[in-house]
């Protein structure tokens, strides 16, 4: 019986299955497997309270590597996230901006400070005007503590901004391959504004980039 990482709730059904794969830094020949990295199943499951899509298992064997060369896409995407934040008052001069980054991606502190905002260090208990999560939360193993870790450090009148790949993305492209050890979930803009709204919260603004197919920025 799966477990929600979000609700966990336990009543939902597995919306796709992948069979057996090795990990998405290994790249073996076909018919081959390789001696060092096992195919583990590899399945998204679909929980029918909280409506999160997620991953149903996880060999804890995938070690995310930082990119060494970023994409001019990403930084292109990563600035018009932060355009977003800006258009809406979010982010201003002098916001206190805590970042919650991706493993495949580079901090956007000198970004930040370029706009005049004041990058927090994570260690700091200091509470934040803006929580910035960047392809951040899909690599928490545990939905729910995650989401309420960033909320908690976001100063009252202060701000989330996400940018996720949405689930609607993956599903309307065929951008199956996005299910990966190691990515843990895959949430809709619904999934995410009920998860919000349980704890208070809502979205404010969200707009759509046709980056990787379909990335969202949420306010």
């Amino acid at each position: 019986t799966m477990t929600c990482r979000h609700c966990h709730g336990d009543r939902g059904e597995v919306v796709l299955d992948l069979g057996r794969q090795p990990s998405a830094e290994t790249f073996p020949p076909a018919g081959t497997e390789p001696a060092d990295d096992r195919p583990h199943p590899l399945r998204m499951w679909l929980c029918g309270r909280c409506h999160l899509a997620q991953l149903v298992e996880d060999p804890g064997t995938v070690e995310e590597q930082t990119v060494v060369v970023e994409p001019q896409a990403v930084q292109d995407q990563a600035r018009a996230t932060l355009d977003l934040a800006e258009e809406h008052g979010v982010l201003l001069p002098g916001s206190r901006v805590l970042e919650h980054g991706s493993p495949h991606g580079h901090p956007l502190h000198e970004r930040l400070r370029e706009r005049g905002a004041v990058p927090l260090d994570a260690a700091e208990a200091e509470p934040a005007d803006v929580v910035l999560d960047v392809y951040g939360l899909l690599h928490e193993p545990d939905q729910e503590t995650a989401l309420d870790a960033r909320l908690a450090r976001t100063r009252p009148g202060g701000a989330l901004v996400l940018q996720l790949h949405s689930l609607a993305s993956v599903v309307a492209t065929g951008q199956f391959s996005e299910l990966r050890h190691g990515h843990f979930a895959y949430w809709s803009l619904p999934a995410l504004e009920g998860a919000l709204r349980e704890r208070g919260w809502g979205v404010h603004r969200a707009r759509r980039y046709p980056y990787d197919g379909g990335t969202l920025a949420v306010v």
